[in-house]
């Protein structure tokens, strides 16, 4: 009786173990997305325009932290990504230790809006 319980608990604790050390499929919808960070305020100034992304380009750090509150965003070519609230403090931080809005942030995408995994400026 005391083999086969021990038998048993060195099965589940192996089966266990695999769950737990399975490599995440998340890392596979992970997206790296180049653009320009920008407050979601001023964001709307520029997405009628021909070329968003090259629009915003010049829009200035100092605004974009300014008007924050409603969150940021990153606008690649003609398409927005919003932040969730999670991401609106990365890249908050983010401006804080850099002068650069030109950007790439990875992160997951879903029904346009990001998790942001890491932000950093565009070499």
């Amino acid at each position: 009786m005391r083999k086969s319980m021990l038998a048993l608990v060195a099965s589940v604790s192996l089966v266990g173990g695999l769950f737990v050390t399975a490599p995440s499929s998340r890392g596979d919808d992970e997206k790296e997305i180049k653009g320009v960070l920008i407050d979601q305020q001023c964001a709307a100034k520029f997405t009628g325009k021909d070329d968003p992304e090259a629009a915003a380009a010049g829009h200035p750090k100092a605004c974009c932290i300014k008007c924050a509150d409603g969150g940021f965003e990153v606008i690649s070519g003609k398409t927005e990504y919003k932040f969730d609230d999670a991401s609106n403090a990365k890249a908050k931080a983010y401006l804080d230790a850099n002068d650069s809005t030109k950007v790439v942030v990875k992160g997951t995408e879903k029904d346009g809006t990001i998790t942001v995994s890491s932000i950093e400026a565009q070499k």
